[in-house]
């Protein structure tokens, strides 16, 4: 058994039994959350976090299915499941009300450790996953923002305002995933964002999309990914 496997295992039987004391005593004072949601600096920033956690999924079953570690670091793969129970507080603030959907989200995690407590905790998994199960609707924003995806245009020339947007669509399961061939997701790209403007685009795309493109967007410039966006691809 690896030096931190004990005090992973630790941390999971606590964090299942709602033993906040427990969890927090594997925590360094200076310890760093890093995660999609946020940064949470020190015990108590972490603490408050886990405890708005704990009171939104109260049943949470939390898992973690592989396991390394070298020198003082640690990584593993996990799975959070629970039912959406109690207010769950969203990363722009507001609360979402107890829906009784069942969440599961998998993640992984890269943990450095000094004294047998930890120091940083980087947290990586798909919040959007969630969103999704829980039914939530995401909302477009013209503000500017930088986002991996598969489609770039710019939108409201007048003001230079530029966006990057990602292709998504709900699989069997309920969860988001990429997809550039879902004629729904173009739909709203190439109708709601595009329209009227130039559109340019990387890697491999569907003839549909550049119908789409070509109809409501006056046309799309393609580049490939390994030619980089000096030459334009022939698509």
């Amino acid at each position: 058994m690896g030096r931190y496997r004990d005090l992973l295992e630790r941390y999971v039987a606590s964090y299942n039994a709602g033993d906040l004391d427990g969890v927090m005593d594997l925590y360094a004072e200076d310890a760093v959350q890093l995660m999609p949601d946020g940064r949470f600096t020190g015990r108590s920033a972490i603490r408050e976090r886990l405890a708005r956690e704990l009171a939104a999924f109260p049943d949470v079953d939390f898992s973690f299915s592989s396991f390394v570690e070298q020198d003082d670091t640690f990584a593993d793969e996990w799975v959070f499941e629970g039912t959406h129970s109690g207010p769950l507080v969203l990363p722009d603030g507001t609360e979402l009300p107890a829906t009784g959907k069942r969440v599961q989200m998998k993640g992984m995690e890269l943990v450095r450790v000094r004294d047998g407590r930890i120091v940083v905790d980087n947290l990586y998994y798909d919040n959007l996953s969630v969103v999704a199960q829980l039914g939530l609707t995401l909302k477009a924003s013209t503000r500017p923002r930088r986002s991996r995806g598969t489609s770039r245009g710019p939108m409201a020339p007048e003001d230079g305002t530029e966006c990057d947007v990602h292709e998504t669509c709900l699989d069997e399961a309920g969860l988001l995933e990429h997809n550039p061939h879902v004629m729904d997701a173009r739909a709203i790209l190439c109708e709601k964002y595009a329209y009227g403007h130039q559109m340019t685009a990387c890697g491999a795309i569907s003839p549909q999309l550049k119908e789409l493109a070509a109809k409501h967007a006056g046309g799309m410039t393609v580049y490939s990914f390994l030619q980089g966006l000096d030459t334009t691809a022939a698509v």
